[in-house]
């Protein structure tokens, strides 16, 4: 019984030591090896590709990406739509099945595929 006693008590003990920090271990501990690399595309030295980043940097930052909102993207307007609609020049729009064949054999014009077949913008011509 008293061995039993004992041994736990060893037990408890290494235990709780386990989750102390030892006063030698800061002062012992090794300084990191750990070493960060960057890639360098190959046939380029290191000073080439820091330049080249630092020229694309600053090309970016020239740039005012959204500022006036999306460029490159015409749609037509609702105003537009509504004011064709009451001098009859459209109607309500469904998608066209096969509006390309449709188009080629000259039975619609490129203008009348609506919007929800192909993109196009508002003055009537293909994005």
């Amino acid at each position: 019984m008293m061995k039993n006693t004992i041994a736990a008590l060893i037990v408890i003990v290494h235990g709780i030591s386990a989750f102390t920090i030892h006063p030698m271990g800061l002062a012992t501990a090794r300084p990191s090896l750990l070493v960060l690399n960057e890639y360098i595309p190959s046939g380029m030295t290191p000073e080439q590709w820091r330049k080249k980043k630092a020229k694309e940097t600053e090309a970016l930052s020239k740039k005012e990406f959204g500022r006036m909102g999306p460029k490159g993207f015409k749609s037509r307007s609702l105003q537009s739509f509504q004011e064709d609609l009451e001098k009859g020049k459209t109607g309500h729009l469904m998608p066209v099945m096969f509006a390309k064949d449709l188009v080629k054999k000259g039975k619609i014009k490129p203008q009348d595929v609506p919007v929800s077949t192909h993109v196009s913008s508002s003055d009537g011509g293909l994005l």
